[in-house]
């Protein structure tokens, strides 16, 4: 016989309204089982799992409402890793985007990585508009520059403006610019918020300095 007692039915409650807030958050990432970025793995994490605790639940509520959907409060960033790894310690910049818009409409984050970042602590960071065209400037250790943007035009802009703080070591390296199938992402002109520098990678995750671009 069904209850309404115990926690049981009481996270299942709260799993509906709160994964269908996540999933609003996360719009622009479309599967809940994505982990090829950090914000695709920061999206699976928050979601409440059938099997979570009370513990578990209250902590992801916590984080969610009073971190990310807080713009006072901190936004988590994630070091990449690539699919053929020569090791997880290179330095990287990772660079929070959001929407360059004056409404007040809650909006999402999309991240940039840096790989093989030379250290400068002041970047220019360019105001751009993201869309469905991914550029992928692949480095000389299979290490990656992509970026989602409006055009091929565009996204080719983007990846010359960033890769002069790439180190040279591991350039010129290949750039390769298709459009994407299905149009997964938004089009919107997203601007820099902040930058994440982790001087050894995913071996580290507290970042070594922060950089506040407004």
């Amino acid at each position: 016989m069904s209850t309404t007692e115990g926690w049981e039915f009481t996270q299942k409650v709260i799993k509906v309204g709160f994964n269908r807030d996540v999933r609003k958050y996360f719009r622009d990432i479309k599967s809940d089982s994505r982990r090829d970025n950090g914000r695709a793995v920061l999206k699976n994490s928050l979601l409440i799992k059938d099997n979570d605790s009370a513990l578990q639940v209250l902590n992801k509520q916590m984080y969610f409402y009073l971190g990310l959907k807080d713009n006072r409060q901190t936004i988590a960033t994630i070091p990449e890793d690539w699919a053929v790894r020569v090791g997880a310690n290179r330095p990287q910049l990772v660079i929070i985007y959001r929407a360059n818009t004056t409404k007040k409409q809650r909006t999402g984050n999309y991240t940039l990585t840096l790989p093989h970042y030379n250290g400068d602590k002041r970047p220019q960071l360019p105001t751009f508009k993201k869309g469905n065209w991914c550029g992928i400037l692949r480095l000389k250790d299979n290490s990656q520059l992509k970026v989602n943007a409006l055009s091929e035009a565009e996204a080719e802009r983007v990846i010359k403006l960033l890769q002069r703080y790439l180190n040279r070591n591991f350039l010129p390296g290949h750039l390769k610019i298709a459009k994407i199938r299905n149009s997964p992402y938004s089009e919107v002109e997203v601007k820099p918020l902040r930058a994440d520098y982790y001087s050894k990678g995913r071996e580290n995750a507290q970042p070594d300095w922060r950089y506040y671009a407004d």
